[in-house]
């Protein structure tokens, strides 16, 4: 069957989870939780890394088996056929559809599934549901063995999915996404109040300044600039140079012959230099690096860490340890080779200005990441990392995509945790951090997995100490969001992508 809509364009199709059904299979009834997240974490990355003007919302729990126009039902039922392996399938018809996961192997042996996170040998169903939502994307099966639309189950392909024939597939069946604005927040008192700052980004018409995934910024050192980057629905990394409210030079430029995947990243010293980072749309998650001792008028190709992938948004930061600058940047670890390695988050080292990195290193093997990471420094040697934690399928259901803080400080080429905080709030993408100098605070902010993904910001200082009460500008944001401070204006910017 050839690639075809099966939801009207720029509709909202509503998800219905007959969770009964499971349980009638014997599913563990306190699977619906993480069962429900997986849901939401699948059609979250379709939405963010295919970008389709087609959006899924899950809308809660049913008994019905068969759906109504505008809805997906997802059921369980023994097996498909006797004669035949399948995890699950879709049925239906146009503008109603129904994913059934099949509890049973066509001889009658349970497959081993687990609603996250799953280790070699167990099959995840948060990866079956990327791949049969691809079909209610209106995808047939592809035969690029990376894709998430291949027909046979892998961990990598369908949990880390859509790849680029995914997104390259749906693009020709649905038009791109092109209404998330860049908006921008500041805050004047250490992140503590936030006012909405109208700027010629968000303003302008071009759907070139339009995103999907997080934008990066970072404060200029020495010039009262920020620099502001995003990957536009088409791919290409794209920045600008802005003073926060005007464009220094009339529009964006484009970064020619390379396409990115999830966010970028990027860090200053206190000098002329800036790092920028982006994952190559190469499918294996490649990261790349460019720097700039010009303010970010240009930029050069600089080292990358020995094997650096990723299938989220990286992070950068700089700081000085006894004396000398020094990089780090922070990824979550995909490995198509190594199941269990993947989502680890892995940092690396960098004293000569991102030519050369040190040797990756596990930041903590307990915690892998959801997503996508943050990180933040002081000029003195105290790091921040965040990420959405995507704990094992065993761990507390209450843990998953909660938040986790990790005080560090480098210690020779690597980065060494001090302290770990649990926020108890939930994102579906990663943080973003910053550190303020006038007040001496780390400010970090995220989107809630609630319905309205309202934005959500915290601050603690930078010496020790617990993270503040919730800070809510009253915004909303359909992507991750990034911050910035600037000593010279002494403030915070916050950029973020919504209507």
């Amino acid at each position: 069957m050839a690639d075809q809509q099966w939801y009207p364009a720029g509709t909202r199709p509503r998800i219905l989870v007959n969770w009964s059904s499971f349980v009638a299979e014997g599913i563990p009834n306190d699977w619906q939780g993480p069962f429900t997240e997986a849901v939401v974490n699948a059609y979250t990355r379709w939405q963010h890394l295919a970008g389709v003007d087609l959006r899924f919302q899950f809308f809660g729990y049913t008994t019905n088996t068969e759906s109504a126009d505008g809805e997906l039902v997802i059921s369980m039922n023994r097996l498909h056929h006797p004669n035949e392996s399948r995890l699950a399938s879709t049925f239906g018809q146009y503008n109603r559809l129904i994913i059934v996961f099949h509890r049973r192997n066509g001889d009658g042996t349970p497959w081993n599934f687990v609603p996250r996170n799953a280790v070699s040998g167990e099959i995840e169903m948060q990866g079956v549901l990327t791949h049969e939502l691809g079909h209610c994307l209106g995808l047939d099966h592809g035969s690029d063995p990376d894709a998430t639309m291949f027909p046979a189950y892998g961990y990598h392909s369908c949990r880390f999915g859509p790849f680029a024939d995914d997104v390259n597939r749906v693009r020709a069946v649905y038009p791109a996404f092109t209404r998330n604005r860049l908006r921008q927040l500041r805050s004047g008192d250490g992140g503590s109040s936030w006012g909405e700052v109208p700027n010629e980004l968000t303003a302008h018409g071009h759907v070139h300044t339009r995103t999907n995934v997080g934008p990066g910024v970072v404060a200029l050192p020495r010039s009262g600039l920020y620099a502001v980057g995003w990957s536009h629905t088409d791919g290409v990394p794209t920045w600008i140079r802005t003073d926060g409210d005007r464009f220094v030079f009339r529009g964006w430029v484009y970064y020619g012959g390379e396409r990115s995947v999830h966010g970028p990243a990027y860090a200053a010293d206190d000098d002329r230099t800036t790092l920028w980072a982006w994952v190559s749309g190469d499918d294996e998650g490649t990261l790349r690096l460019v720097a700039s001792r010009s303010q970010a008028r240009g930029w050069y190709w600089v080292g990358t860490p020995p094997g650096a992938r990723t299938a989220g948004t990286p992070a950068l930061c700089w700081t000085r340890v006894d004396g000398r600058s020094v990089w780090v940047l922070v990824w979550a670890n995909f490995d198509r080779a190594n199941q269990d390695a993947t989502g680890l988050v892995l940092t690396s080292v960098s004293t000569d200005d991102g030519w050369t990195w040190s040797a990756p290193t596990v930041l903590d093997s307990r915690f892998r990441a959801l997503s996508g990471v943050a990180v933040a420094a002081t000029p003195d040697n105290r790091i921040e990392i965040a990420l959405a934690w995507a704990p094992d399928h065993d761990a507390n259901h209450a843990d998953i995509n909660t938040i986790r803080t990790f005080a560090c400080a480098v210690e020779g080429t690597e980065v060494r945790v001090r302290d770990v905080l649990r926020l108890g709030e939930r994102t579906r993408v990663q943080p973003a951090l910053a550190y303020e100098s006038s007040t001496d605070r780390f400010v970090m902010a995220w989107r809630e997995q609630n319905f309205a993904t309202s934005l959500n910001i915290a601050h603690r200082p930078a010496a020790g100490g617990d993270w503040s009460p919730l800070v809510r500008p009253g915004q909303s944001t359909h992507t991750a969001p990034a911050l910035a401070a600037s000593p010279e204006y002494g403030e915070v910017a916050l950029w973020y992508g919504q209507e």
